[in-house]
């Protein structure tokens, strides 16, 4: 029996090994049937291994935080993702609308789109990820309670951890859901778990609030009482009504109070303290306002309303917008009226509840409310009241925005009648955008500064515009700023006995109410006559101090040439800067390092005449090189000139003068009249008493007239009398001798005596 079994055993190793045997490439392999059969059978596909998976992404195990602020709720969610196909996947978030404000995968930010009003990103890569989503749910308030919808991400199930301010609340959710709340820190903390796909609305308000438990022990409901203040101010297109309530709350507290308001009011601003919101509710006959307060109050509440009603017609008659408070017990209202400049209010009529009063028994509060004294003032007990207005709008005038107070102009006139002048305007100036200023006919600018600062003129026709700053405000007044423009005139020629015609700018519609004008006439003019406009000052004319000015002046037949100083020196006047000379313009002085001027300087000759200063100066003008801000040069006579109030027609002077070549004609002319005049008197024995009179009358005239042409012609005229006795003695010798002979021998032969006469 063994030897079988071990025959047996032997036979089953034999055939193991044959079969795992080969025999090279081209071998067999034997293998018993049913290992073979079992070999060829066809095996079954899972059903796991379908081409594609029943869902793409699985959300699961949300963890969300809110936390509760005053106008919204900040929810942050943290939720696991499952992919389960490759490639990008295209995976909703949250309806549209919601105010989304982070969306990362995996710690880094997703790309986000909205698609089928549905909040969308993009994922890819199998297996498990985690997605946090941070967005903004608004906050609603209804009274002293308060709401808001909260949606899970892609409706995924979980937990939530609400934060709300404050403690003591009563809180609800909608669907119902199991609570556990929590006081931490003055805060209420919420936690709860999520239904899934539906969303939740959470509305919590203080316990105090509750209408179930209004009043204090004995249930007792509120009583309120109110003070209203109101100052309606009245524009062109506009009733704005400003208004104080000071309410009273008794035996009770409140978290809420509803105002009632004209229907067409519009509220632009309610303030109160503890105030959690408010809302308006339209109605057909009024507008209420419902103003939710953070916490009950009793005792005393101040509340500031501000009303905006459109005035569509300022020519008609219209109702004052009233303020009540709904519920009051008793309510007592002032009202001051308060109008533009143009509008004038005229009272209509009003109701039993309401009377006129005087405006000076107003309330202070008021007062306080604007800056617009009441025009007209109304008291009334009870609400509603009603008060009816007329209002006519007048004609508004254009009034000045800017205006000069103090206006200075230097003007030189040159020996070849050129101008060149600068003028400087303090001015004070409101909204107006240019200065408009009107030069003299051909006249041409050269600069212009505005507060210290260049500008360029803006040509408009015949007037220049400058760009103007706004005057800086100091109390009530606006300060005044500079601004100074420099120009040269057109040429009017020059003549020994003329005039010229000097021209200020013009101000169109700005007045000037101090103008002062300093005039330059050349040293060898001499000034007849000045009229204009402008008066002549007593003052000194204001002069910037020049280096000394020397030059030769020829004196004419009373003396010789010679060098005179016609600036007084430095030594006589205090140290100052003097004025920028203009390129190419020889003053005859010489600076030094010290900026005081050598002696050296003033007894130097210039290098050219100053009647070639203009000429030069427009040559250096022509060229491009003329310096940013041009200064008037100081030389020759100084006159000042003043007028007040200068409105439309701009200042005017006219210089009558004349030149010393006329004076030399004068003077020529007259000794040859005298001479001319003179020669028949020279054959007379008798003409030297005539020569005599006329030489006594002419120097008295000479002494009334001294300084003055009539002068210079009399000093002719005398020097021809002197001549004309020369001639008349010089014809006469003759005479002369033999009358001057016989009157000798007269004295020296007393003649016959006198035969006495006989007394009877």
């Amino acid at each position: 029996m063994k030897t079988r079994i071990l025959l047996a055993l032997a036979l089953c190793l034999l055939a193991t090994s044959t079969l795992r045997a080969e025999t090279g490439p081209g071998g067999s392999v034997t293998l018993p049937l049913e290992e073979y059969l079992r070999l060829i059978a066809p095996t079954p596909t899972p059903a796991s291994s379908a081409a594609f998976p029943p869902r793409t992404h699985l959300f699961s195990n949300g963890r969300y935080s809110l936390e509760a602020g005053r106008e919204w709720v900040v929810v942050d969610g943290r939720v696991d993702l499952n992919l389960q196909a490759g490639g990008w996947q295209e995976i909703p978030l949250l309806p549209s609308g919601v105010v989304l404000s982070e969306v990362t995968l995996d710690g880094r930010a997703a790309p986000v789109y909205e698609k089928e009003d549905t909040i969308r990103f993009l994922a890819r890569g199998r297996g498990n990820h985690q997605v946090r989503v941070v967005y903004h749910a608004p906050l609603s308030v209804e009274g002293a309670s308060r709401h808001f919808e909260f949606r899970s991400v892609a409706g995924a199930p979980g937990t939530a951890r609400l934060v709300l301010p404050g403690s003591s609340l009563k809180i609800q959710t909608l669907p119902s859901l199991p609570l556990d709340t929590s006081a931490e820190g003055g805060r209420t903390v919420v936690r709860m778990p999520l239904p899934g796909p539906q969303g939740t609305r959470v509305t919590w308000s203080p316990r105090s609030a509750d209408p179930g438990l209004a009043g204090q022990a004995n249930q007792q409901k509120a009583r309120l009482s109110a003070l209203i203040f109101h100052l309606i101010q009245v524009s062109e297109g506009e009733i704005r009504n400003r208004v104080l309530l000071e309410c009273a709350i008794q035996r009770n507290q409140v978290d809420s109070l509803v105002l009632e308001v004209p229907p067409d009011a519009q509220v632009t601003e309610l303030t109160c303290p503890g105030l959690a919101g408010w809302e308006v509710l339209d109605r057909p006959s009024d507008r209420r306002i419902h103003v939710a307060l953070s916490k009950p109050v009793t005792g005393s509440l101040t509340l500031n309303l501000t009303l905006e009603t459109p005035l569509a017609n300022p020519d008609s008659t219209w109702e004052i917008p009233w303020v009540g408070l709904a519920g009051a017990e008793k309510s007592k209202s002032w009202l001051g009226l308060a109008a533009s400049e143009a509008l004038e209010l005229t009272p209509v009529d009003s109701s039993q509840t309401i009377r006129r009063t005087d405006p000076s028994l107003l309330p202070p509060q008021v007062q306080a409310l604007g800056t617009l004294p009441p025009l007209l003032a109304y008291e009334g007990s009870g609400f509603p009241w009603s008060v009816r207005v007329e209002s006519r709008l007048g004609k508004h005038l254009p009034l000045l925005t800017a205006a000069v107070d103090e206006a200075s102009g230097q003007t030189l006139v040159t020996a070849q009648g050129k101008t060149i002048s600068t003028f400087t305007w303090k001015l004070r100036n409101n909204q107006n955008q240019y200065l408009k200023v009107q030069l003299p006919v051909g006249a041409r600018i050269w600069s212009a500064f505005v507060d210290g600062q260049a500008v360029k003129p803006v040509q408009e026709g015949p007037i220049l515009k400058l760009p103007l700053v706004s005057s800086q405000q100091t109390g009530q007044e606006l300060q005044s700023f500079p601004v100074e423009i420099t120009f040269v005139g057109a040429e009017t020629g020059q003549a020994w006995l003329g005039s010229v015609l000097l021209e200020a700018p013009r101000l169109p519609g700005v007045p000037t109410s101090q103008f002062a004008w300093t005039v330059l006439l050349p040293e060898d003019w001499k000034a007849l006559d000045f009229s204009g406009s402008v008066e002549p000052s007593d003052e000194e004319p204001f002069l910037p101090d020049p280096p000394a000015l020397v030059y030769e002046v020829d004196s004419g037949p009373f003396g010789s040439n010679e060098k005179s100083e016609k600036r007084k020196s430095s030594q006589d006047q205090p140290p100052s800067a003097p004025p920028a000379a203009l390129p190419g313009v020889a003053l005859g002085a010489a600076e030094t390092d010290g900026g005081a001027f050598s002696e050296e300087a003033l007894e130097s000759e210039p290098e050219e005449a100053p009647q070639s200063a203009m000429a030069q100066m427009v040559q250096t003008t022509s060229q491009g090189s003329f310096p940013v801000r041009v200064r008037v040069p100081v030389a020759g006579q100084g006159y000042r000139f003043t007028q007040l109030m200068v409105a439309e027609d701009a200042p005017t002077l006219r210089v009558l003068y004349y030149q010393p070549q006329l004076l030399e004609a004068v003077w020529w002319g007259a000794l040859l009249a005298i001479l001319a005049l003179g020669l028949r008197f020279t054959d007379q024995p008798s003409g030297w008493k005539k020569l005599v009179l006329a030489a006594t009358v002419l120097a008295f005239l000479g002494w009334l007239l001294a300084g003055t042409p009539g002068d210079v012609l009399v000093s002719g005229a005398l020097v021809g009398l002197a001549l004309l006795g020369l001639a008349w003695l010089i014809r006469q010798r003759r005479w002369l001798l033999d009358t001057f002979r016989y009157r000798r021998q007269r004295s020296m032969d007393p003649g016959p005596a006198c035969p006495k006469e006989e007394v009877p």
